[in-house]
């Protein structure tokens, strides 16, 4: 993202932000953002202009809708690819930023404004804690660009204070924001037991059931803006919660020598542990590292959901030990393996080699990094150099950025 980028952003946020504010604590107020972006319509004009737009897309006669799906991830080509299957009339947006991603048959295009007009639903997913801010509040980003009277149905993960801001920021630009992010179970891929968890304005939500529905995914309806995204970061925290069990437990029963067949009655015969669990107990056990919900994603979701925990004071102890812990299998080379490579913290070292992993990195990252200050060495390039993994990252080349 470049500076001027990031300059529109937090111009976009800033405005957000002020219209939540406005919204809150005077909501007769005629002011979005005081002397720097003056509102014009009163509340009572904006009200109308949603009511006008969602009547002319009431009135529509065909039942297919118009959709830019806008995705970086092969999960995001696969729910596109089921609304074209539906019947709708799909186009695809992939971010520069993104790479080597699954394509859809649905038409690629390459410039997002042309691709936002006559537009009637634009669906996101997006993977990490910056990639929604980047792609709806860029300069030219979507709710900039998006027409009149148009749905943004955010199935990325985003902390709830974002979702409110984006929802009044639609409001501004004439069109509607939906938090809806993607809850999957982490011990598969490929949308088993997905839900969507849906929350924004009544109205809103009720305009985008129809097209949600084509997607094959349970719909379960939160409340207002914000509450989608909160559903879903309490979701984290209990699979953070399952997973860390799950490896402690391993761990120790293996390190008291119990068999492995003895380990998996123990957790299949147990009446309180869900499918997911077991699924997750016979992968751990079974050294199935590669099949499931990628360990780079669900890293990312803990990052979101940190920050969402700091945005109300909370301390979640489970999700920032598991942030701790995948921060660190990533450092060692595990940013391709699923969620259940956790259990790879507590073996031994030769395990680890055998998988592929190499402690020594993490040593490395100690010698370069202060993580009192955050600071990076001057060094950094000498200690990873010849080393093909470490070539394209901001700090250091393990795929993620350390905080």
């Amino acid at each position: 993202m470049t500076s001027e980028s990031q300059s529109d952003a937090k111009a976009s946020r800033a405005l957000a932000k002020n219209v939540v504010s406005v919204k809150k604590n005077d909501r007769k107020s005629e002011q979005i953002c005081g002397s720097e972006c003056a509102c014009a319509s009163e509340s009572k004009s904006v009200g109308k202009q949603k009511r006008e737009s969602r009547q002319a897309y009431d009135n529509k006669q065909d039942l297919a809708c118009k959709v830019l799906f806008v995705y970086d991830s092969k999960r995001g080509a696969q729910l596109a690819e089921q609304l074209l299957s539906c019947g709708h009339d799909v186009n695809a947006f992939i971010p520069d930023y993104a790479t080597n991603i699954s394509l859809t048959s649905a038409p690629l295009v390459t410039d997002l404004a042309i691709a936002l007009k006559n537009t009637h639903y634009i669906i996101t997913l997006l993977v990490g804690p910056s990639a929604s801010e980047d792609v709806l509040l860029e300069k030219n980003g979507i709710i900039q660009q998006a027409q009149s009277g148009s749905y943004i149905v955010d199935l990325s993960v985003s902390t709830p204070r974002f979702a409110r801001e984006m929802n009044a920021l639609a409001a501004v630009y004439d069109c509607f924001y939906l938090d809806a992010p993607l809850c999957e179970d982490i011990s598969c891929s490929g949308g088993t037991n997905a839900r969507i968890l849906l929350g924004g304005e009544e109205d809103s939500r009720a305009a985008v059931l129809g097209l949600l529905a084509d997607l094959k995914i349970q719909v379960v309806q939160t409340g207002g803006p914000g509450t989608g995204a909160a559903s879903k970061v309490a979701n984290i925290a209990t699979q953070a919660s399952i997973l860390l069990g799950l490896a402690e437990s391993l761990a120790y029963a293996h390190d008291s020598n119990v068999s492995k067949d003895a380990l998996f009655r123990m957790i299949s015969t147990n009446p309180h542990r869900s499918a997911s669990e077991i699924a997750l107990a016979k992968m751990m056990l079974d050294e199935d590292y590669n099949a499931g919900y990628p360990l780079a994603q669900f890293y990312a979701e803990l990052t979101v959901a940190l920050d969402a925990a700091d945005e109300i004071n909370l301390a979640m102890p489970s999700i920032e030990t598991a942030h701790q812990l995948f921060d660190l299998l990533m450092m060692i080379g595990a940013s391709d393996r699923a969620v259940q490579a956790l259990v790879l913290v507590f073996s031994e070292e030769q395990q680890c080699r055998a998988q592929g992993l190499d402690w020594d990195l993490a040593q490395r990252f100690m010698d370069v990094y202060d993580p009192q200050t955050g600071d990076w060495h001057d060094n950094l390039d000498d200690n990873f150099d010849g080393i093909d993994d470490f070539d394209d990252c901001e700090h250091g080349g393990c795929g993620h950025k350390h905080n």
